[in-house]
Protein backbone atom coordinates (compact mmCIF):
# COMPACT_ATOMS: atom_id res chain seq x y z
CA UNK A 1 0.00 0.00 0.00
CA UNK A 2 0.94 3.60 -0.93
CA UNK A 3 1.70 6.22 1.87
CA UNK A 4 -1.18 8.99 2.25
CA UNK A 5 1.58 11.32 1.55
CA UNK A 6 3.68 9.36 -1.11
CA UNK A 7 2.36 11.81 -3.86
CA UNK A 8 2.94 15.39 -2.11
CA UNK A 9 4.69 17.27 -4.11
CA UNK A 10 7.54 19.69 -1.95
CA UNK A 11 5.66 22.37 -2.83
CA UNK A 12 2.13 20.79 -1.00
CA UNK A 13 4.32 19.60 1.73
CA UNK A 14 5.64 22.36 2.64
CA UNK A 15 2.44 24.24 2.64
CA UNK A 16 0.53 21.72 4.53
CA UNK A 17 3.70 21.83 7.09
CA UNK A 18 3.21 25.59 7.13
CA UNK A 19 -0.67 25.58 8.27
CA UNK A 20 -0.09 23.35 10.92
CA UNK A 21 2.79 25.25 12.38
CA UNK A 22 1.54 28.15 11.81
CA UNK A 23 -1.96 28.63 11.49
CA UNK A 24 -3.98 30.72 14.07
CA UNK A 25 -7.64 29.54 15.14
CA UNK A 26 -8.64 31.69 12.55
CA UNK A 27 -6.18 30.12 9.95
CA UNK A 28 -4.32 31.85 7.05
CA UNK A 29 -5.33 34.00 4.16
CA UNK A 30 -3.52 32.78 1.11
CA UNK A 31 -1.05 36.09 0.91
CA UNK A 32 -0.35 35.11 4.45
CA UNK A 33 0.92 31.72 3.10
CA UNK A 34 2.68 32.46 0.19
CA UNK A 35 4.58 35.11 2.34
CA UNK A 36 5.51 32.01 4.71
CA UNK A 37 6.14 29.58 2.54
CA UNK A 38 8.61 32.52 0.19
CA UNK A 39 6.06 32.23 -3.24
CA UNK A 40 4.36 33.98 -5.28
CA UNK A 41 0.81 34.22 -3.86
CA UNK A 42 -0.77 32.58 -7.70
CA UNK A 43 1.75 29.76 -7.08
CA UNK A 44 -0.11 28.88 -3.64
CA UNK A 45 -3.56 29.04 -5.53
CA UNK A 46 -3.10 25.76 -7.32
CA UNK A 47 -2.04 23.54 -4.27
CA UNK A 48 -4.89 24.97 -2.49
CA UNK A 49 -7.01 24.07 -4.72
CA UNK A 50 -5.45 20.81 -5.17
CA UNK A 51 -5.13 19.57 -1.42
CA UNK A 52 -8.71 21.13 -0.85
CA UNK A 53 -10.33 18.47 -3.88
CA UNK A 54 -8.09 16.01 -1.96
CA UNK A 55 -10.03 17.29 1.52
CA UNK A 56 -6.75 17.96 3.76
CA UNK A 57 -7.81 21.84 3.89
CA UNK A 58 -10.77 24.16 3.56
CA UNK A 59 -11.20 27.56 2.88
CA UNK A 60 -13.69 29.45 4.52
CA UNK A 61 -14.90 32.90 4.23
CA UNK A 62 -12.76 35.91 6.57
CA UNK A 63 -15.20 37.16 9.34
CA UNK A 64 -13.73 40.32 9.06
CA UNK A 65 -14.13 40.35 4.95
CA UNK A 66 -16.37 38.34 3.12
CA UNK A 67 -14.12 38.90 0.07
CA UNK A 68 -11.46 37.44 1.44
CA UNK A 69 -10.72 33.79 2.95
CA UNK A 70 -8.66 31.85 5.76
CA UNK A 71 -6.99 28.49 5.09
CA UNK A 72 -7.74 25.86 7.51
CA UNK A 73 -6.47 22.27 7.37
CA UNK A 74 -8.86 19.47 8.14
CA UNK A 75 -8.62 16.90 10.44
CA UNK A 76 -7.33 14.56 7.29
CA UNK A 77 -4.82 17.33 6.58
CA UNK A 78 -3.65 17.21 10.41
CA UNK A 79 -3.69 13.59 10.55
CA UNK A 80 -1.53 13.44 7.29
CA UNK A 81 1.18 15.88 9.08
CA UNK A 82 1.19 14.48 11.82
CA UNK A 83 1.80 10.48 10.21
CA UNK A 84 4.40 12.23 7.51
CA UNK A 85 6.07 14.26 10.57
CA UNK A 86 8.29 11.35 11.64
CA UNK A 87 9.27 10.40 8.26
CA UNK A 88 10.44 14.00 7.51
CA UNK A 89 12.46 14.21 10.40
CA UNK A 90 14.14 11.28 9.73
CA UNK A 91 15.29 12.17 6.08
CA UNK A 92 16.74 15.57 7.20
CA UNK A 93 18.18 12.92 10.04
CA UNK A 94 19.86 11.53 7.10
CA UNK A 95 20.71 14.42 5.14
CA UNK A 96 22.77 15.76 7.97
CA UNK A 97 24.35 13.09 9.17
CA UNK A 98 27.97 13.68 7.99
CA UNK A 99 27.62 16.34 10.39
CA UNK A 100 28.60 17.01 13.84
CA UNK A 101 26.47 18.77 16.86
CA UNK A 102 29.17 21.46 16.20
CA UNK A 103 28.99 21.76 12.32
CA UNK A 104 25.10 21.49 12.44
CA UNK A 105 24.76 24.52 14.55
CA UNK A 106 27.63 26.66 12.50
CA UNK A 107 25.51 25.99 9.18
CA UNK A 108 22.21 26.60 11.12
CA UNK A 109 23.81 29.85 12.21
CA UNK A 110 25.44 30.59 8.40
CA UNK A 111 21.98 30.10 6.78
CA UNK A 112 19.91 32.59 9.23
CA UNK A 113 22.78 35.09 8.45
CA UNK A 114 22.11 34.24 4.58
CA UNK A 115 18.46 34.40 5.10
CA UNK A 116 18.40 37.84 7.13
CA UNK A 117 20.75 39.00 4.32
CA UNK A 118 18.70 37.91 1.18
CA UNK A 119 15.59 39.20 3.17
CA UNK A 120 16.40 43.07 3.15
CA UNK A 121 18.16 42.64 -0.47
CA UNK A 122 15.39 44.49 -3.45
CA UNK A 123 14.10 42.04 -6.12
Amino acid sequence: ATAPHADLTAATRDLLFTLYRSSTPDGLSPGELATLLAVSPASVTGSLDRLEMRGLLRRAPDAQDRRAQRIHLTDAGRTLVRDHLPVHLRREEELLSPLSAAERQQLEQLLRRLIAHVETVPL
